[in-house]
């Protein structure tokens, strides 16, 4: 069988527009799941005078469904300076917009330094946030990324084994995944894991500012080297269910097209790829 997931986009990717504005650019592009980040998206619309309430009938009625609430950041090992380590908000705030607009995941990303941070030490906390987010009806979704404390899918994998937790999977990010040390073994392995494929494209070789490209220079689906045959490939073999999010940072290619614009363009390049493969 082909793989053929549910399509969505991450409002980040679309510069996180007003509410409505976002929704109708998701409708256009029929693109029906949706990932957010609680301050830009959420809080946003309550500060425009949306209630929870409201927000929910304007994604029920135009049939998206809203995939998780982006990201929970928990520091593992010694010497916590404290949050927010990137951008996020408080965990308080993920889980409440989450429940709000009814997300049944938060993404958490597990960071610290990575000369202090142990498989176990890594599991450890990741059982507390797992079981923090079952309070609140919630699983998670552990991203793997380049600069984190688990930097890859096999990790990722062996991490969620050891915290002993059941509410919980991964999020692969084709980019980290792309420049990362693990092939298609490991992403077989790993496949009955994997609860959402947040997709983008890339160069062959790793950007000299690394950093710099992946937050504003990712490419569309298509144009770039990520072995897309390989990887749905597998995940077809593995029969994933993993809904497609496209996560495609390009601040230029938005501002080109415009948020209507720019997610027509992501979804048929998306498309085209399924397609193909």
């Amino acid at each position: 069988m082909p793989y053929a997931p549910p399509l969505g986009i991450t409002a980040s990717t679309l510069g996180s527009p007003p509410l409505r504005e976002l929704v109708d650019a998701m409708v256009k592009a029929d693109l029906r799941l949706l990932s957010f980040w609680p301050v830009a998206t959420y809080q946003r619309a309550r500060a425009d005078g949306w209630s929870d309430r409201d927000m929910r009938a304007l994604l029920d009625d135009n049939g998206i469904s809203v995939h998780d609430a982006d990201a929970w950041v928990a520091w593992v090992g010694p010497d916590d300076p404290g949050s927010p380590y990137f951008e996020e908000t408080t965990p308080d705030q993920v889980l409440v917009a989450a429940e709000a607009l009814g997300a049944p995941f938060v993404n958490v990303l597990l960071t610290g330094k990575r000369a202090n941070v142990t498989v176990d030490s890594a599991a450890e906390v990741l059982a507390g946030v797992c079981d923090r987010a079952a309070e609140h009806g919630l699983g998670i979704t552990v991203e793997f990324a380049t600069r984190s404390a688990v930097n890859d899918i096999a990790t990722a994998c062996t991490v969620i084994e050891r915290s002993g937790r059941s509410n919980v999977g991964i999020c692969m990010d084709t980019w980290a995944y792309h420049f990362g040390t693990c092939g298609l073994d490991a992403l077989a392995e790993a496949v009955p894991r994997i609860f959402t494929l947040q997709l983008d494209d890339a160069p062959a070789e790793r950007p000299a500012d690394f950093g710099h490209a992946t937050r504003y220079h990712r490419l569309v689906p298509g144009d770039g080297a990520i072995d897309f045959p390989g990887i749905f490939g597998t995940l077809a073999a593995g029969n994933s269910t993993a809904p497609v999010v496209l996560e495609v940072f390009n601040d230029e290619m938005l501002a080109r097209h415009g948020v209507d614009g720019f997610a027509r363009v992501l979804a048929n390049a998306t498309r085209a790829v399924l397609a193909e493969v």
